[in-house]
């Protein structure tokens, strides 16, 4: 399995715990885990897993390792932007669910939710062209890919 689907699928697998694990006056459930590990994914975990990959590819000529290792190797990566991500999220559940119960956040939420969708999906760090092989973002042939730098 690719190792960004393997983090793809940790995240989301994380996200549901944290919904799921919520305390009871954040009216978080699974379900909404499912989201909020997505957003782990597209926002926090997406272009480091790409950076990597590719770095990877141009160290070794294109020769990767397995995909096990390649994990391993980012590992202290994945868990300190997972844990940003996680205390950014509690934080900011704090303040709207306890702290500010009665506050009417939809505006920021509508703005803030734009903005890390755009950036998840178009704003990548690297062009289709240069995403690793194998990535869900590659989409050149290997042979019009720049060289490494």
């Amino acid at each position: 399995m690719r190792p960004w689907a393997l983090v793809l699928a940790g995240s989301i697998l994380l996200g549901s715990f944290l919904g799921a694990a919520a305390p009871a006056t954040w009216p978080f459930r699974w379900t909404d885990g499912l989201l909020l590990g997505s957003a782990l994914y597209a926002a926090a975990l997406r272009r480091y897993v790409d950076r990597r990959e590719a770095e990877a590819a141009c160290v070794t000529g294109g020769e990767t390792a397995s995909p096990s290792a390649r994990i391993r190797s980012m590992i202290p990566g994945l868990l300190l932007r997972t844990a940003l991500f996680a205390l950014l999220v509690s934080v900011q559940a704090a303040l709207c669910f306890d702290v500010l119960p009665n506050a009417d956040v939809r505006r920021g939420f509508v703005v803030l939710s734009a903005y890390v969708v755009m950036l998840a999906l178009i704003d990548t760090g690297m062009t289709r062209r240069e995403a690793p092989r194998g990535s869900p973002h590659a989409g050149a042939s290997e042979a019009s890919r720049p060289p490494c730098r």
